[in-house]
């Protein structure tokens, strides 16, 4: 039988994506951060008190009626904590710094999905991740980090359990998150049950598996929100009101032709999700005489950024 906390663990799905209109921040680069507080049957959890400290000043102390909240974060600001409570859930704690953040767009929106889970008997209070910007992924990830192991590892010190029976309950609570595919967690409890002993094959023989399942998992969630999204970055190189002579752009590769709400007929080239090879594209698509080409962010046929 699973252990009942398992189900309520932190999970935090975030989505990055750019989006244009710098006017209200002037030129300095800002990623604005949005917080959405959901139940885990994924219906809006309203009235939650949500505590902001950066470098440990706070910044916003007060209580949600439209569950979630936003704030902006800019390069130089620092070392963020944002604390999510309400009576009867578990309270959510994600650290993230500010330098972590490439900030490619001046203006960019990370939307951040808090699942809000209710209290049971025996399960802490109290559930924390780390917020870091991944490269090889493009977007903000957390690590994800449970209390209870090092609760276990405490009453270990403090000798309230032995070492057979810390051991016993790491093991079992390791194998029902796997079962629930709740790989990272799953790793913090065979890291205690190695460390508790570490001539037992079995708990590095999962390591080494779960090192893998974790991988693959990251890969299918990247996967699946290119495949949702469809975001990348083109090349406009020209937009027209009035029908137009499409021999001109003949020798333009990966060419292609958006018709817009607006009655604009566009012509991009490419599909990126590296700005540098846009980049690349648009001195060339210049040099080639589109002098007012430029680069442009879209989602699937919408243009949603600069």
């Amino acid at each position: 039988m699973l252990p009942k906390y398992s189900k309520f663990l932190l999970f935090i799905a975030i989505t990055l994506f750019a989006k244009g209109g710098m006017e209200a921040f002037g030129q300095n680069k800002v990623v604005n951060v949005v917080i959405h507080a959901r139940s885990p049957e994924d219906k809006k959890v309203k009235d939650v008190s949500f505590l902001l400290t950066l470098n440990e000043q706070e910044v916003m102390d007060f209580i949600s009626p439209k569950a979630g909240m936003e704030f902006v974060i800019q390069p130089d600001d620092g070392s963020y904590k944002l604390r999510a409570e309400k009576d009867g859930y578990v309270v959510k704690e994600i650290f993230f710094n500010s330098f972590d953040y490439p900030y490619i767009e001046d203006y960019e929106i990370a939307e951040i999905t808090l699942e809000m889970v209710p209290v049971e008997e025996g399960l802490e209070e109290i559930v924390q991740g780390k917020m870091v910007y991944s490269p090889a992924r493009q977007r903000f990830v957390v690590n994800k980090i449970d209390t209870l192991p090092r609760y276990l590892r405490n009453q270990v010190e403090d000798q309230q359990l032995t070492i057979d029976a810390a051991y016993n309950k790491s093991m079992t609570y390791g194998a029902g998150l796997v079962a629930l595919e709740e790989y990272e967690y799953a790793r913090g409890y065979y890291d205690v049950a190695h460390e508790l002993k570490p001539n037992d094959p079995e708990p590095e023989k999962m390591l080494a598996e779960l090192d893998i399942l974790i991988a693959q998992q990251h890969q299918k969630d990247d996967d699946e929100r290119r495949h949702e999204e469809k975001t990348y970055i083109s090349v406009q190189i020209g937009a027209f009101l009035k029908p137009f002579k499409m021999e001109v752009f003949d020798n333009v590769q990966e060419k292609k032709v958006i018709s817009g709400q607006d009655n604009f007929t566009r012509v991009m080239t490419g599909e990126f999700q590296d700005r540098q090879v846009a980049t690349q594209r648009l001195n060339e698509m210049r040099n080639a005489g589109f002098h007012d080409a430029f680069i442009v962010t879209m989602k699937e046929n919408i243009r949603i950024g600069f």
